[in-house]
């Protein structure tokens, strides 16, 4: 629950389990019938936007779309309890829809019996938007004598 004129603040993190920025890898290894193989692959958030549900977005960070940005950089933008990457103050009391939509990407790399790369493929981005109902209540002092 929010209180009309007082910031929220905004951070972005992904929940995903083993996830440390930038990149989170994962490695599996399969055999069957005498054949093995590996699969290295790597997935980022590229892009998150947040939404404030009226009408006006607060902002999206980009840590860096052709590039790997730095873990201190990534850290940075995407914010933290103590460090918000964005604020927001609702002027209205209400019932918001709050969102925040993220672009995450990634690679793949297979690899044959030998441990030799056999390439390393792209993956499609996948856009994700959470929505949660945000409460924005008014409280007013009254001054008594």
């Amino acid at each position: 629950t929010g209180v009309t004129g007082m910031e929220m603040w905004l951070w972005f993190d992904p929940g995903v389990p083993g996830w440390d920025p930038p990149e989170t890898a994962v490695s599996i290894s399969a055999s069957a019938g005498g054949f093995s193989t590996q699969v290295d692959a790597w997935i980022a958030a590229v892009h998150w936007q947040f939404d404030n549900g009226d009408s006006t977005s607060i902002g999206f960070v980009e840590p860096g779309v052709t590039s790997t940005p730095s873990v201190d950089h990534y850290r940075a933008v995407s914010g933290s309890e103590e460090d918000p990457a964005r604020t927001y103050a609702y002027g209205t009391k209400g019932s918001y829809a709050l969102s925040i939509e993220v672009i995450w990407t990634g690679r793949f790399e297979l690899f044959d019996a030998a441990g030799s790369s056999l390439g390393v493929y792209p993956l499609d981005p996948y856009t994700d938007v959470e929505t949660i109902n945000y409460q924005v209540i008014e409280i007013r002092s009254v001054l008594a004598r």
